[in-house]
Parts: C-alpha cells; sequence; structure tokens
C-alpha cells in the first residue's frame, strides 16, 4: 500500500513538473528558446562537461569508501570507470538503489564480489549521498541567513524546519548511531554504521559532489544574464532535494518547476532559466548516459575483458 501510494506520489509530482515546464515555455515561446539555444558556445559545453567530469570523480569518491567499508581494494581507474558507468545510468534511470546494484553487480563480478557485497556497497553509497543532499541543504540555509537571501513562495519558516531536522539527523548520527555501532537498514540490506572517519569523509565528498553538481547548473545560468552564485544557491537546493525526496527518475520537471517557483526572477529572465535547464539535462545527464550505453553495448560480448 505504501509502495503504491509513493508511486502515485512520484506520478503526481511528475506530471505537476511537465505542465509547468509546458506553461513556462509557452509563455516564453519554443522560437525564443531555439534561439538561446543556439547563441551556446562550445566553449561553454566544453566547460561544462569538465566540470561534470569533475562531479563524476567525487561520486567515484563514494564508491572508493564503500570499497574501504567492505574492506575491498581495486585500482584507481576501475573504480572510476564502474562509479562513473552506475552513475551514469542510474542518474538517469531513476530508482538508484535497483539500478545502481544491478551495474555494479555486472561490473563487480570479474572481482569475485558477492551479491551480498554489491548490495551492501550500494546501501552505503546510498547513505552518503543522502548526506551529501542534507549537507548541501544546510550550507544553503547558512548562506540564506547570513545574506538574508530570498527563495520565493516558501514560508521561511518551512526552509528553516527542513535544515533543523537535517542537523538533528547528523547530530543523532554521530552522538548515538556511530559511538553505538548501531545497525542501519537500507531497503532490505542491514549494515553497521561507519566509523566516525569514514562518515566524516563521506560527508566531505557529498558536499563536493553537491557544490560540483550546482557548478555545472549555475555554468550555464550565469554564462547569459547576471545572476549572482549565491542568490541562486538556496533554491537549487531546496528544488533538488524535493527531485530527490519525489523519486521521479533525475528529478525531471519537478527540479525545474520548483527552482522557478522558488527563485524570484524576471519575466525576460524565463529564456535564459529554460536554456539553463536543457543545457544542463543535457550535459550531466543525457551525455553521460548516452556514453555509458554505449560503452556497455560494445563491451556486452567481453564482459570478461572489461
Amino acid at each position: 500500500m505504501f509502495d503504491k501510494i509513493l508511486k502515485a506520489l512520484s506520478l503526481f509530482f511528475f506530471l505537476f513538473g511537465a505542465y509547468m515546464i509546458y506553461k513556462e515555455v509557452s509563455l516564453v515561446g519554443l522560437s525564443t528558446l531555439i534561439t538561446s539555444l543556439k547563441k551556446t558556445s562550445l566553449f561553454l559545453l566544453i566547460s561544462g562537461l569538465i566540470l561534470t567530469l569533475i562531479n563524476f570523480l567525487f561520486l567515484a569518491g563514494y564508491d572508493f569508501l564503500g570499497l574501504q567499508y567492505l574492506k575491498r581494494k581495486l585500482p584507481f581507474l576501475t573504480v572510476f570507470k564502474i562509479s562513473a558507468l552506475s552513475f551514469a545510468i542510474s542518474n538517469v534511470a531513476g530508482h538508484t538503489y535497483a539500478s545502481g546494484s544491478a551495474l555494479r553487480y555486472l561490473l563487480l563480478k570479474k572481482f569475485e564480489f558477492q551479491k551480498k557485497e554489491i548490495f551492501i556497497l550500494v546501501g552505503f553509497i546510498s547513505l552518503l549521498s543522502v548526506f551529501g543532499l542534507m549537507i548541501g541543504f544546510l550550507l544553503a540555509l547558512f548562506v540564506k541567513i547570513l545574506g538574508a537571501i530570498p527563495v520565493h513562495f516558501l514560508h521561511p519558516f518551512l526552509f528553516y524546519l527542513t535544515g533543523a531536522t537535517c542537523l538533528l539527523i547528523f547530530l543523532f548520527y554521530f552522538f548515538k548511531i556511530v559511538p553505538n555501532k548501531r545497525e542501519l537498514k537500507i531497503k532490505n540490506i542491514r549494515l553497521k554504521a561507519p566509523s566516525f572517519s569514514l562518515s566524516a569523509k563521506g560527508i566531505f565528498i557529498g558536499l563536493m559532489d553537491f557544490l560540483s553538481l550546482y557548478s555545472v547548473f549555475y555554468l550555464f545560468l550565469a554564462s547569459n544574464g547576471d545572476f549572482h552564485l549565491l542568490f541562486v544557491f538556496p533554491a537549487f537546493a531546496f528544488a533538488l532535494v524535493l527531485a530527490y525526496l519525489s523519486q521521479v527518475p533525475a528529478g525531471i520537471g519537478v527540479f525545474e518547476s520548483l527552482f522557478l517557483i522558488l527563485y524570484p526572477h524576471e519575466s525576460d529572465e524565463k529564456a535564459i532559466i529554460l536554456t539553463a535547464f536543457i543545457l544542463f539535462r543535457v550535459v550531466y545527464y543525457i551525455i553521460p548516459f548516452c556514453l555509458a550505453g554505449i560503452y556497455l553495448l560494445i563491451q556486452k560480448p567481453n564482459r570478461e575483458n572489461f
């Protein structure tokens, strides 16, 4: 019953996001959007791809820490390749736990990893990625408070309540769960709480993941307009967290619609923001997904030689 409710909510969020994007594109005009996209320089696209690569390097940090947790060791390039392929597919396909487990099992079975180890690894990565979202949101809250930055259509109480909840979870985790080495249940997998050192490293990697992801989006947004780095960040953070919670694959439509609602902007900035959305989706999601798909198709007959 609970799963059905979650699926229904995901569908609702997706349809809501799709409607909001359709409405915004209608206001701007498709021809205006196409003209804006045509102005995109090759240098900007390459810069976005470089920042995406940096983000994938930080994503690989989750896998390195996961292997450290399992007390397993693999060469750097092997771990990066497995991590990049897995995230490139699961970022778009959604259902990160299922898709991440399946891909990592396919790519790690050569190294004699058991299914249980793969599930624990992906559960560990899922835990750290959630921590990354939480620490990113707390940083956004800190920026908002210091700069008195408005977040449109969002009561400050909700913003502060979410931040306080994240902070309490961190305090409970580090002062209760980690010292007592309690078990954590993620999906159907139980894993002992990582050490304080490993958890702290995970939070750092999560923060770098969050900031590098933001840098990709902000690059495309600021390239065609005057958007302050810190002013955009709180709306981006909250929209990203809610898009993740929606369970819609890649948060497609949900992130975009929420950002448009939360970020105070003028009507003449809509085309710039929509263009940034498209470039962000293409460079960070579609290109890595296509490259990973092509690689996996080519390697299919020779998986043992991966």
